[in-house]
C-alpha cells in the first residue's frame, strides 16, 4: 500500500451529531477535522458514525471520485458488506469490532434472555393471556 504524502492529516466526520463533533473539536482541535462533504476531497481519513450515514455517502458515490483518503473506519463489526471496496487498493479499511464488542455481547444476551424468558409473548399478547411461564434455564447450555 502506498501512503499519500500529505503535510497534515484531515479526518472527515460522516454522520456525526453536532455535540459529538464539538466534543472532538474541543479535545483534538477543529483544524484536524472536515465536516462538509464539499471538502471531502481534502480528507485523508473518513470515520462514519453509523451505517445509514455511510450508505448515504456511498449512494453519492464518493469513493469513485478523486480523493486523498488513505483510511476509513467503517460502521459495524462485520466485513461481509464491505467486500465491494476491495478494488480501492490505496485505502485501508477498518471496522468497529473492538469498539462495539461489549454492546454486541450485551445485545446478544438481551435477545437470548428475551427468548428464554418468553418476553416476546408477553409483549405481543400482554399479561392477561394464559401461557406457560416456565423459563428455559441457561445452565449447562451452549449458544
Amino acid at each position: 500500500m502506498t501512503k499519500k504524502n500529505n503535510s497534515k492529516k484531515k479526518i472527515f466526520l460522516n454522520g456525526f451529531k453536532l455535540h459529538h463533533k464539538e466534543n472532538l473539536y474541543k479535545k483534538f482541535g477543529r483544524s484536524n477535522f472536515i465536516s462538509s462533504k464539499l471538502n471531502l476531497n481534502k480528507a485523508t481519513a473518513l470515520i462514519s458514525y453509523d451505517r445509514k450515514s455511510f450508505e448515504e455517502l456511498m449512494i453519492d458515490d464518493v469513493l469513485s471520485k478523486k480523493n486523498n483518503l488513505d483510511w476509513m473506519l467503517l460502521p459495524g463489526v462485520g466485513v461481509e458488506n464491505y467486500i465491494k471496496f476491495s478494488k480501492f487498493k490505496n485505502i485501508t479499511f477498518t471496522n468497529m469490532r473492538e469498539i462495539n464488542s461489549n454492546q454486541v455481547a450485551d445485545h446478544a444476551f438481551a435477545l437470548l434472555l428475551s427468548i428464554t424468558r418468553k418476553l416476546h409473548f408477553l409483549n405481543n399478547k400482554g399479561l392477561n393471556a394464559k401461557f406457560d411461564f416456565s423459563p428455559i434455564e441457561l445452565k449447562n447450555k451452549r449458544a
